[in-house]
């Protein structure tokens, strides 16, 4: 591993080298010109240019972006809420089909009430009907 790391040291130390060299014949030939003036930064103007160009190309990016994943999760969220309307739906609807279908069962004393108050009822039916008869 060691001897790994050691070949890839050498490796880039020597094409530091190569380009440090390549740079000393073009200065010396005279395609580029020393100045005693450095600058890190160039031209304002050249900046401007720069960071205009970019930030046009960068801001179509960035704006195609967002319009693309707002569009696709308006459409995931309508149909995320489509698909859970319809499984509230099928719950209610399967709710009250089961209501429906399962009609309760009244106790014996609801009967028996019921009942009586059907023979009380018809008895009065029977009497009135009697009465009228007479």
């Amino acid at each position: 591993m060691m001897t790994f790391i050691l070949i890839l040291f050498f490796i880039s130390l020597f094409g530091i080298a190569f380009m440090i060299s390549k740079r000393v014949k073009l200065i010396r030939n005279g395609y580029i010109e020393v100045s005693d003036e450095i600058s890190l930064l160039p031209n304002t103007k050249e900046i401007k240019i720069i960071i205009t160009k970019n930030v046009k190309q960068y801001g179509f990016l960035v704006i195609t972006i967002i319009l693309r994943a707002s569009i696709r999760s308006y459409f995931t969220v309508k149909k995320e809420t489509i698909e859970m309307f319809r499984k509230i739906q099928n719950k209610f609807i399967k709710h009250n089909t089961n209501n429906i279908n399962k009609q309760k069962e009244v106790s014996s004393f609801l009967k028996g009430i019921s009942e009586y108050k059907r023979k009380i009822s018809h008895l009065k039916n029977k009497i009135i009907e009697e009465e009228k008869h007479q």
